[in-house]
């Protein structure tokens, strides 16, 4: 201790005697080799005070708070010189040090704005477009050193506390397999090793999160921070949704295939009006008996973790032990509903003592997703309100490409969370995708616009791709829309569907054609990329031609009556883009159309990594077969198991070798 401090004592002195401020990151020219040397030692001094040291590696997992604020301060100061120009960051340890020895922080006018309109916990409607009561107060000048009171000592903790919460908030989002161990150093118990990591990754969030959050009640116009604290709550929310069994499967495989029984039933009877209304109804009735969260602060979601048992036990705990007493006597909620946060807790409640703790378990966890997508949410809508107005850190187009993203994530697997879960209506999946698309059409805008400083680093094709995609979820919403049968086909109105379908198909080969001009400008597709519209033109290749596809499948399954409208309708929605365009043929009539776009998608290659060719003329076969209005070709049908069937023109079979070695073509058939 004695030790420690004569050489802080020296290590001030020095920058004392050359006139410069003792917060520097550098020793003073000329005495720069005296002054590390004096770091290096401190370091070891500090392995056997606080148990940390800047070279080796820790020895002790207990943390021993300096003996006051200028011991701690000049623990800082040397930490910082000693990673000022280090590749590698301080250890988190010395910083949680410091911060033990810091007397309780009061709340500012700024953090009390802040943290209020981050965890309310009030449930209300909340787009992508609506301010949501952002406490634009805090964003002013003045507001910006609202925490300095004036005098000294008092600053100097209030300077220590904010650099210690910016350190700690640098650097990257920890990834769930960050320390997790090799498989060979598994043991036989590889389910709680897997538990151990979740925990390590959920408190590391959760630390990343309360250090961003500091941040912010200093300095609440830092952009990046608002998107970092997003994507904390993002993160946690994803990983919790990967751990659960999904309510339905995202996957259809009646989109990609038809058989005689899967043809529809009945034709469509409502006008587009009546859809509408029909799909309002039926989400209003699914919104009885559904919270999205309960309790009165959304922080109790991130400050838990939802993977251990003992941890989500303390959360219900506290959440539970913050409603009234007399609630306890209510069998219902009263005429505002007040008590119905703690009527759904005792739901849930119940389950545990009846001993089922998964459905305990799986209750909780549509509380929690809800409750961290909200404070994503809020979080972002701030970034895009500073970003408009001109703060520095990121160009308002990047964040509204964040939000539509965010949006569009909140689609997958078409489950509502909260409690109960519950399959997503129509409704709801329109309104989420539409308000995704605004937000990338906004970013697609604001890209191109010069009121910013900042240099836009938004890829405007790869936001046509998010917006195809966005006007496919829409129009997938729609497809029940009548269709008029009794009008000639020149005044014959387009359904809703075509419309939206096309402007999907369109926005796909928009950004097809951007992908393709991006990579040979690049010299070639980019090797490092990992996922989604990153895989560049391929990715969007692929995604052209499958929905042009699943709308082919879908005209098929109508029913007689308006199958041949749903296939002329399908036949302009897909001839908007060609895989090859030497597959428009002169063919008259419905059935000529419906195989020109048929053998043009299966010529795309890497649809056909999807299906394989035999499965593709299965869906073909069984379309003629079940269309008594198209005329059968002159081909040998060969049944093979499993119900497939294999064709040849004059009655001769072809084998599965030769089918599927051969380029497919309509020539070849």
């Amino acid at each position: 201790l004695v030790s420690v401090r004569v050489l802080s004592a020296m290590s001030d002195a020095i920058f004392q005697l050359f006139g410069e401020s003792v917060w520097g990151e550098a020793y003073p020219y000329g005495a720069r080799d005296c002054g590390n040397t004096i770091d290096t030692i401190l370091g070891k001094a500090y392995l056997h005070l606080y148990g940390f040291s800047f070279s080796s590696p820790e020895i002790t997992t207990e943390n021993h708070a300096p003996e006051s604020v200028k011991a701690a301060t000049q623990l800082f100061r040397c930490i910082k010189r000693v990673y000022h120009d280090n590749r590698r960051s301080p250890p988190r340890k010395a910083f949680g040090t410091v911060e033990l020895a810091l007397p309780p922080a009061k709340e500012s006018q700024v953090s009390k704005a802040v943290r209020a309109f981050l965890f309310n916990a009030e449930k209300k409607a909340e787009g992508a477009n609506s301010s949501t009561d952002i406490p634009e107060g805090v964003f002013s000048d003045e507001a910006e050193n609202i925490n300095l009171s004036g005098q000294e000592d008092q600053d100097n903790i209030e300077r220590l506390r904010r650099g210690i919460f910016t350190e700690l908030a640098k650097g990257p989002i920890t990834n769930l397999d960050s320390g997790k161990k090799s498989p060979s150093d598994m043991d036989d118990q590889g389910l709680s090793e897997e538990r151990e990591s979740t925990r390590r990754h959920e408190l590391s969030l959760d630390q990343k999160f309360k250090a961003v959050l500091e941040c912010l009640c200093y300095d609440p116009r830092n952009i990046e921070n608002w998107i970092v604290l997003s994507e904390c709550c993002g993160f946690k929310a994803e990983y919790i949704c990967d751990r659960l069994v999904p309510i339905q499967e995202s996957y259809d495989s009646s989109h990609f295939c038809l058989k005689p029984e899967s043809k529809r039933g009945s034709p469509a009877t409502m006008t587009l009006d009546e859809l509408q209304k029909s799909q309002y109804e039926e989400f209003q009735a699914s919104r009885c008996n559904w919270t999205p969260y309960i309790g009165k602060n959304l922080y109790i979601y991130m400050k838990y973790s939802w993977s251990i048992f003992s941890s989500l036990q303390a959360c219900a705990k506290d959440i539970g032990s913050t409603f009234a007493q007399d609630q306890e006597n209510t069998e219902g909620p009263n005429i505002d509903g007040q008590n119905s946060d703690y009527l759904c807790w005792k739901k849930i409640e119940s389950k545990f003592h009846e001993g089922n703790y998964v459905h305990w378990a799986n209750s909780w966890a549509g509380l929690f997703i809800m409750a961290l997508r909200t404070m994503r949410a809020r979080a972002l809508l701030v970034a895009r309100y500073l970003a408009k107005k001109g703060q520095k850190g990121m160009h308002p187009s990047e964040v509204s490409e964040d939000i539509g993203t965010a949006l569009y994530g909140d689609l997958m697997a078409s489950t509502v969370y909260g409690y109960p879960m519950q399959v997503m209506t129509l409704y709801e999946k329109r309104q989420i995708a539409e308000h995704s698309l605004l937000a990338l059409q906004e970013a697609i805008q604001l890209s191109t616009s010069s009121d910013y400083t900042q240099k836009s680093q938004t890829i405007c094709w790869e936001i046509q791709f998010m917006t195809g995609k966005c006007y496919e979820k829409i129009a997938s919403t729609l497809r029940e829309e009548m269709y008029s049968l009794n009008c000639t086909e020149d005044a014959r109105p387009a359904r809703s569907y075509e419309t939206i379908m096309t402007t999907a198909i369109r926005n796909y080969s928009k950004a097809f054609a951007g992908a393709q001009k991006a990579e040979q400008s690049s010299g070639g597709p980019d090797k490092s990329c990992i996922g989604g519209s990153s895989h560049g033109a391929l990715e969007c290749l692929y995604r052209l031609h499958a929905s042009r596809f699943k709308v082919l499948v879908s005209a098929i399954r109508r029913v007689r009556e308006e199958c041949e409208l749903a296939e002329l309708e399908a036949f302009r929605i897909t001839s908007v883009a060609w895989f090859d365009e030497s597959n428009q043929s002169s063919s008259d009539g419905v059935r000529g159309n419906t195989w020109d776009i048929f053998a043009d998608c299966v010529d795309c290659e890497f649809c056909s990594r999807l299906w394989t060719k035999a499965q593709l003329i299965n869906v073909l076969v069984n379309y003629f077969l079940s269309n008594p209005f198209c005329i059968l070709p002159t081909f040998s049908i060969v049944p093979l198991s499993q119900g497939n069937f294999f064709v040849s023109p004059c009655g001769l079979p072809v084998g599965p070798g030769l089918l599927l070695g051969a380029g497919f073509s309509q020539s070849r058939l």
